[in-house]
């Protein structure tokens, strides 16, 4: 399964798939295409199957948890496909600020400018997602 990101796949924010619950019961749920400020949590779910599932669906991790295994790892194989390759450019380019903002903690608290911990603070907000998009100029 290797699903190519399309206009329509973004329209619908994700893509349909047909599940089977361990009754035999068909499903059909909206594997989601996630939205920037949700690639951390996705990153942080890559290797627990059960929930990612749930995650990318929108479920309880309950529910997936009665899935047929192999529907379980449809959900988690389709959305990878649809966002692994986003969530990994996110890491990086988070990866690279803190790389970047290393050296420079380094510098000022060796100087005994900055309280280290306020320091920590600040880059921790820097490489995080904000709460809200700063508005537009207009």
């Amino acid at each position: 399964m290797s699903t190519k990101l399309s206009p329509a796949i973004v329209a619908a924010g994700g893509e349909k798939l047909t599940v089977i619950l361990e009754n035999g019961t068909e499903q059909e749920v909206l594997v989601r295409l996630l939205k920037l400020g949700e690639y951390a949590q996705y990153m942080a779910r890559v290797d627990h199957e059960l929930n990612l599932a749930a995650y990318l669906t929108g479920n309880s991790v309950e529910w997936a948890s009665k899935l047929a295994a192999q529907s379980v790892m449809e959900i988690v194989s389709l959305g990878h496909d649809l966002n692994f390759t986003g969530a990994c450019l996110w890491a990086t380019r988070r990866a690279k600020l803190t790389e970047a903002a290393l050296p420079v903690q380094a510098a000022l608290k060796k100087a005994g400018i900055v309280d280290s911990r306020i320091l920590e603070k600040e880059i921790q907000k820097m490489t995080s997602e904000p709460a809200s998009p700063p508005p537009s100029p207009v």
